[in-house]
């Protein structure tokens, strides 16, 4: 009977490990999911300032 308790002590400490890897894992989900639209953001704001960059520098060309 005690070979049984311990085996049962050790499937519930795994199956806890098991919970809280899973809960680990999708908050890494949630914080890249964060970080990609941030990252997105900053490259559209990126491609908007280099556009009117683009567009003063021919401004000055033309001139």
């Amino acid at each position: 009977m005690g070979a049984e308790s311990a085996k049962v002590k050790d499937l519930k400490k795994q199956l806890k490990f098991e919970k809280m890897q899973k809960k680990h894992a999708k908050e890494v989900v949630k914080l890249e999911r964060s970080r990609n639209s941030i990252l997105q953001q900053e490259l559209g704001r990126l491609k908007f300032e280099f556009d009117q960059f683009s567009q003063r520098l021919g401004v000055v060309d033309d001139k």
